[in-house]
């Protein structure tokens, strides 16, 4: 109790002493650094700490401001903080009240929490094992599908150096320094006019993109284009099936070849599909037994798309082979069946 009174015995020059509500406090108090308290709606009482912390430190500002603890000799500190560049800080995480808090490295501002904005701002990279973008129910439900001129044909990609703002540890305590690497981005004339409301501009002056919003955006522009492909593959199977059907390649060349007969099976006549190219000398469709011997042999004179008719009157019931052969060359080979 005596060592109670001789430390509130003089309150405006103690720097430690404990009130009688219990609470501890830290700092020299002068009639300046006053703290006004609201009770209620229309009394404020002048009180010269928060009577409701356990623990009060006042720094040597106005109302006690600037109050910060230091940690080891590498000046780690934790508190008010007004400045990002005070000799001898290697790294300050600084509470600054409605405005929100941020941390130096010492001498530029590794992040920050705006309590008017509502948001943390990065000057380095940030890295996590995941990010999850919530939407309330009732967005969901007004929602609506994305139409109209895709605006991510209007962005233009750019490359840039970024200035990084780093801490190192080492023997001598926290070394603070900046870092440069290439990354990527958009030209920001071109982002402002086609997604305005993806555009952030912080209090600093810097500007920030939602890049979690582009990925929407992104897949509907993959829809768009998969139903493109789509839509010309499509187009180019039937353009191919129509040059196979008249035997033209796709580099535009007729080539040889044999179709299947129709009927198949049969009994009297059946037609025989066949492509002979324009230059081609000699062209023939023979026909062979199951013991691959030659029992006909019919001559094509016609080049391109043709037809060769087989009687079945002149063949016995049974299965059959027949193959084009073009200027000596055996291009294809089938099967046919005679029937009683």
């Amino acid at each position: 109790m005596l060592v109670m009174a001789s430390m509130t015995a003089a309150p405006t020059q103690a720097q430690l002493r404990v009130n009688k509500n219990g609470q501890m406090v830290i700092g020299k108090t002068t009639s300046e650094q006053t703290m006004m308290r609201k009770v209620s709606s229309t009394d404020t009482v002048c009180n010269e700490t928060d009577s409701l912390a356990s623990l009060v430190i006042l720094g040597r500002g106005a109302g006690g401001s600037g109050a910060y603890v230091s940690f080891g000799s590498s000046a780690v500190t934790v508190g008010e903080g007004t400045s990002n560049s005070e000799a001898g800080i290697a790294g300050r995480l600084m509470l600054r009240g409605t405005e929100g808090l941020a941390y130096t490295d010492g001498t530029s501002e590794v992040f920050s929490y705006s309590g008017e904005e509502s948001a943390f701002s990065f000057t380095c990279p940030v890295s996590a094992a995941g990010f999850v973008v919530t939407q309330p129910a009732e967005e969901r439900g007004a929602a609506c599908p994305v139409k109209g001129v895709n605006p991510i044909a209007m962005l233009t990609p750019v490359s840039y150096t970024q200035h990084v703002a780093q801490a190192k540890p080492g023997k001598g305590g926290i070394t603070s320094g900046t870092q440069n690497r290439s990354t990527y981005g958009f030209d920001m004339e071109s982002f402002r006019k086609a997604l305005p409301g993806l555009v952030v501009e912080n209090g600093d002056g810097t500007v920030g993109v939602d890049y979690m919003a582009l990925i929407p955006l992104l897949v509907s522009e993959v829809n768009d284009l998969r139903a493109k492909v789509e839509g010309y593959e499509a187009a180019l199977n039937e353009i191919s099936g129509n040059r196979e059907a008249a035997g033209v390649g796709m580099t535009g060349v007729v080539k040889a070849s044999l179709s299947q007969n129709r009927p198949n099976p049969f009994r009297t006549t059946t037609a025989i599909e066949c492509v002979v190219p324009e230059e081609a000398g000699s062209a023939a469709v023979c026909l062979y037994d199951l013991n691959g011997r030659q029992i006909a042999r019919y001559d094509v004179a016609e080049r391109g798309a043709t037809t060769v008719s087989v009687k079945g009157d002149t063949l016995s019931p049974g299965m059959y082979l027949y193959t084009l052969v073009v200027d000596g060359t055996e291009i294809d080979c089938r099967r046919m069946v005679i029937t009683d």
